[in-house]
């Protein structure tokens, strides 16, 4: 319990934070085709997705699904609220068996006409230089406890 894996989209050679994507499926199996019981038992899927509210956006932290018989697999309606930056899959219980995960299945959607702009992210953070990149950190970091 407490594992996590993540996976995030950054922009260019340096990695650095991006203004994220917009998905339209999301699914992420466990277990393999020559060992199909090595599933994950309990975990749950969260996505950091660009949310706007008010005319402002803002970078939160959204549960998207829990596991079923070692897959879990996204809501349309709910990825298409806002471009995602960082998927998360964290294991939610000790389990006594391996769990082999082949890959995640990601579909991304044409690019919404309200996706934000650099400077829109930038308005919600004054006085910072990296505002982008520390929002994001700021996200990543407020829920890894």
């Amino acid at each position: 319990a407490g594992d996590m894996i993540e996976v995030a989209f950054l922009e260019g050679r340096r990695r650095k934070a991006s203004l994220g994507k917009w998905l339209k499926e999301l699914v992420v199996k466990t277990g393999s085709k020559d060992r199909p019981s090595d599933q994950l038992e309990q975990g749950q899927l969260k996505v950091a997705q660009w949310l706007q509210a008010d005319g402002t956006w803002a970078l939160k932290w959204r549960s998207i699904c829990a596991f079923k018989d070692g897959e879990c697999r996204g809501d349309h309606d709910t990825l298409m609220k806002g471009p995602i930056v960082t998927i998360r899959l964290s294991v939610m219980a000790t389990q006594t068996k391996w769990m082999a995960l082949p890959e995640f299945e990601v579909e991304e959607a044409q690019e919404h006409p309200e996706h934000p702009t650099a400077e829109e992210i930038e308005d919600t953070a004054p006085g910072s230089k990296s505002h982008l990149s520390q929002l994001v950190s700021n996200v990543w970091e407020s829920s890894a406890g």
